[in-house]
């Protein structure tokens, strides 16, 4: 029987052409080297269901990243804050149930697809408290994929209605949020799911529209109504229905760029 890698070498910064590192189902790693920070070649790093519950802070000289996956599947594990990381990033998905303050990617003016889930169950002792708006959204100006849950988050940034090449929102579980502002006329997918304080939707400008799904939400109030007679949009709304989301299908999804309607 193998044995599980319990702990990863400073010697990993010894390997400066290494381009990809993937540490997934590695649950014994808690926490990356500082060393790690040599890696100056490195494009991906894959931490899919792992047991990582903190970054060091060499994170932001790994000058060539382009995508960092954080995910962790335990509710007792999770990075709780992000370090700075560094501007060539373009895909970044985080998962942690340990994170109750939404972090500054305000920096990451790169990314062309974000995946922010900071998750909190029923039974956790966290502390949430409501926080307005993930502000820095609009200056990420290329993002083609948004996928957010936070479920203490009343607000979105009215700046999301500038970015012009989104093409997929997604938002999931944001139990808080009251209203979205008017979204990018770009938008082609959009999904809601189990955001209970949500009873008004705009979608009015959403030209472009070709897949609508808002499950789980009270919205009452749907502003564009008439563009669900559009024969080529797929929509489904269903305001009650008890749903069971495995939380690797959305990752999945985002991850692909596949069609909301399986999620």
């Amino acid at each position: 029987m193998d044995k599980p890698i319990v702990h990863l070498s400073d010697f990993i910064g010894a390997l400066p052409s290494l381009e990809r590192l993937n540490l997934r189902r590695c649950w014994h790693i808690n926490r990356l080297p500082y060393l790690i920070g040599k890696l100056w070649s490195l494009t991906e790093l894959d931490l899919f269901n792992s047991g990582i519950t903190e970054l060091p802070d060499s994170m932001e000289r790994l000058r060539n990243l382009k995508t960092l996956i954080v995910y962790t599947e335990s509710e007792l594990k999770g990075i709780s804050v992000l370090p700075k990381l560094p501007v060539s990033l373009t895909s970044l998905v985080i998962l942690s149930w340990s994170m109750v303050t939404i972090p500054d990617l305000s920096d990451l003016i790169n990314l062309n697809r974000l995946m922010l889930f900071t998750m909190v169950r029923k039974s956790s002792s966290l502390e949430l408290v409501p926080d307005p708006s993930p502000w820095w959204l609009g200056r990420l100006s290329k993002l083609q994929t948004l996928a957010l849950s936070i479920p203490h988050v009343t607000n979105l940034s009215p700046e999301l209605g500038a970015l012009s090449q989104l093409k997929f929102l997604y938002l999931w579980g944001c139990g808080r949020l009251q209203r979205i502002p008017q979204i990018s006329s770009s938008v082609s997918r959009l999904a809601i799911t189990s955001c209970h304080s949500l009873t008004t939707l705009d979608i009015s400008n959403l030209k472009n529209l070709s897949t609508l799904s808002i499950v789980d939400t009270p919205v009452e109030d749907l502003s564009g109504r008439e563009l669900l007679d559009n024969n080529l949009l797929k929509w489904t709304i269903e305001k009650k229905r008890l749903i069971f989301i495995m939380i690797e299908d959305v990752v999945g999804a985002v991850l692909e760029d596949d069609s909301y309607e399986n999620i």
